[in-house]
């Protein structure tokens, strides 16, 4: 970190980053650039910002196209010879990808004292 706060963000993402993270790094680091008040933290909060928002579409994309709950089943086998003797149904199972979408949309909004 240089010592004369010169610090330039790159809009260039870091090389760890991708898909969508990679997207919105590169959208929205020109945008802040503009804005002279940028200092070199900030660089910490777009990446976690970044990486928050491919999480929260991940976990969306994955709710989509496999639902937000599923069918569960118990298999039952013949000690024996391993067949399969019975599959039955046992209920419901949460998609966890509901979790992670929840815990970030969570995380994501501002608290109350921001807007008093």
């Amino acid at each position: 970190m240089p010592k004369n706060g010169d610090y330039k963000i790159s809009d260039e993402p870091p090389a760890y980053m991708a898909g969508t993270a990679r997207y919105l790094w590169r959208r929205i680091v020109p945008i802040l650039k503009k804005d002279s008040n940028i200092k070199y933290q900030d660089k910490t909060l777009i990446e976690a910002l970044c990486i928050n928002y491919q999480l929260m579409r991940d976990s969306y994309d994955d709710i989509q196209k496999h639902g937000s709950v599923k069918a569960a089943y118990r298999t039952i086998t013949n000690p024996i010879n391993g067949e399969i003797v019975a599959t039955d149904f046992v209920g419901y199972k949460r998609n966890p990808s509901t979790q992670i979408l929840i815990l970030l949309l969570q995380k994501s909004r501002p608290s109350q004292k921001t807007w008093e």
